[in-house]
């Protein structure tokens, strides 16, 4: 058995029933066009992969069709509507091998990420891209608020965690983040909706890794070509 960069593969399958083309899911089809060609599924290195290849009639931007017909697929039906709403991930596909060893695909793995529903996830990565499906139970947000007369031994405590601080303008609160000082997105909505981060092990923390595919964009990526 062939094992790329030394990862540990230890059970792969396929099965007929899992390689099929999909008619559109209501309220996902371009037209009368049908947006999924064919899903792959299989288990590497301990991780769930679902490998959806869309059809050529799917624009680049087609992003709310993919995101729709993604979600609604017999074989996410297990991830539930909670993690497909709440903790996925968009990435690019070059980062396949480090996500498979390290479960995210952040250096260090308690980096800042960003983290939302599929529908919004699914507008990165570029293609091929990754959506990596996260246990949102074992994520944790980029940022504490805390009132600036609240006590000082538990904000000290909190700064180790946390050690970019900001004041609110009239100085009420002060905002603890794990984020750089010269992030655009510290103290802002955009950190409240979507900041967040792993504080333990990031491979217990992955429950999936969809893998979703255009044959216009891109060079394909076979699941099965992990083994040999």
């Amino acid at each position: 058995m062939w094992n790329p960069n030394g990862l540990r593969i230890e059970r792969v399958w396929f099965s007929d029933e899992s390689l099929y083309s999909t008619p559109p899911v209501q309220g996902t089809s371009l037209g009368e066009c049908q947006v999924i060609e064919k899903v792959e599924t299989g288990i590497v290195a301990d991780i769930e992969i679902i490998s959806v290849v869309l059809t050529n009639a799917v624009g680049e931007y087609d992003h709310g069709p993919v995101a729709s017909a993604v979600f609604g697929l017999p074989e996410c039906k297990h991830l539930m509507r909670d993690f497909l709403s709440e903790g996925c991930r968009g990435v690019s596909a070059d980062r396949l091998t480090y996500v498979l060893r390290h479960g995210i695909d952040v250096d260090p793995t308690d980096a800042p990420i960003w983290v939302s529903g599929i529908d919004k996830a699914v507008e990165y990565g570029g293609w091929p891209k990754l959506i990596l499906v996260l246990d949102a139970t074992r994520l944790d947000r980029t940022f504490r608020e805390l009132a600036t007369s609240g006590d000082a031994t538990e904000r000290a405590l909190l700064r180790r965690t946390f050690p970019t601080e900001c004041a609110s303008e009239d100085g009420s609160h002060i905002w603890l983040s794990r984020l750089a000082p010269t992030d655009t997105r510290l103290a802002t909505g955009y950190e409240i909706a979507y900041g967040r981060w792993i504080p333990g092990d990031a491979r217990e923390a992955l429950l999936a890794i969809l893998v979703v595919q255009h044959p216009a964009y891109g060079q394909l990526i076979n699941l099965s070509d992990l083994v040999e």
